[in-house]
């Protein structure tokens, strides 16, 4: 797999790696060679991906919800936020993709580019999101 990594790395094709993760889990690592059929992956990928991240983002609103965070500083909101992005991070990768033997993804990922991706790229947008629409409204009594 270290081939599929460098030759994904050298045509360009970094964007699409995530998408290629998320598909595998589906389709199975063959998508992750380069000469995968380039539709069915981008498709899949992006179904599972967009799936995972709308549940994880309603666990985390759920939580922030449930320990009022929402209501709290911008600041406390986002740090929040990135240690949720974190948790799932640690979670998905280190707990539940062995169960389902995905044991592969940390050997063909860089550990420290998918802990800022989810922390900096889901974490911090999702609480950002929720304090700007969750927290007006209880601010206001609308919940």
């Amino acid at each position: 797999m270290g081939r599929c990594v460098a030759s994904t790395s050298a045509e360009g094709l970094v964007a699409l790696w995530p998408l290629r993760i998320a598909a595998s889990l589906v389709l199975g690592t063959v998508v992750l060679e380069t000469d995968a059929p380039f539709g069915p992956t981008v498709v899949t990928g992006t179904i599972v991906h967009l799936a995972l991240s709308a549940a994880f983002g309603l666990a985390v609103a759920a939580i922030m919800a449930r320990f009022r965070l929402l209501g709290r500083s911008v600041v406390v909101v986002c740090g929040a936020g990135i240690l949720d992005g974190l948790t799932i991070w640690l979670v998905n990768v280190y707990a539940v993709a062995p169960v389902y033997g995905w044991t592969w993804i940390p050997e063909v990922t860089d550990p420290i580019a998918l802990a800022i991706a989810h922390a900096v790229g889901f974490g911090l947008p999702l609480a950002g999101y929720l304090y700007l629409v969750a927290a007006p409204r209880r601010r206001l009594g609308l919940d």
